[in-house]
This record gives structure tokens, sequence and C-alpha cells, in this order.
């Protein structure tokens, strides 16, 4: 989900690049905060969102729609909390706590959050 065909394996030997319609990564279990109509069972403070272009963004566009949700505004947020999958289009957010995530969750269930008029799901 959130990634479309066709996808590139990068290799060591020529060919170097190897397309693919499979994805050759595992896609976590996960549960759609959208279909669960915002409520939030879980305790993780991790949240996947799926739906990135295809390109012409930067992680920084990404880190914009969580920031304010980060006591901690640095480098170290910027590039350990938010891990931004391009070739997957998709990103996932590690909150310090539980509650900056609950926060997240329900700002972005009223006020849908998008990257390059892209909207993304959670």
């Amino acid at each position: 989900p959130g990634s479309l065909p066709p996808f590139s394996v990068t290799l060591l030997t020529y060919p170097f690049v190897f397309p693919t319609f499979s994805p050759w990564f595992i896609i976590p279990p996960f549960m759609s905060m959208e279909r669960q109509k915002g409520v939030w069972f879980n305790r993780l403070s991790t949240v996947m969102l799926t739906g990135l272009p295809e390109g012409n963004y930067r992680h920084e566009d990404v880190a914009k729609l969580v920031w304010q949700h980060f006591p901690n505004k640095n480098l170290q947020t910027l590039f350990y909390n938010i891990l931004v999958l391009p070739l997957q289009r998709r990103a996932f957010v590690y909150f310090d706590n539980h509650s900056a995530c609950t926060s997240f969750v329900h700002n972005s269930l009223k006020n849908p959050v998008s990257v390059k008029d892209n909207k993304l799901s959670i």
C-alpha cells in the first residue's frame, strides 16, 4: 500500500539496476488510522506515512508535517526520528512519547497532511 510498481533493486554488477513489479521489502503489519475512524488503540509511538510523491520533495518537507510535535527540534530529531524511504514512497516517524504521537494522528485525521499535493495516509 502506498507504493506503485515498477520498483528497482540495485545490484553491485551489471545491469546495476533490476526492475521488478513486486516490492522486495517486507511491509510491516500496520493499522490504518483512517479505517479506525480516529480511535487510537496502540501504545506505540511510531507512525508510518504512505503516499509520498515519486520525487521532487525533500526530507525536510516530511519533517515540517511533524516538527511541532517534537520537543527538541535539532538534527538528531530530523535524521533519526524521521526516516524517509523515497523508493517505497513512505516515511516512518518515531515520536518521543505516546501523547505527541496521538496528537499528530488526531490532528492529521482532522486536517489531512500532504507533501507536494499528495495526500498522505497514516
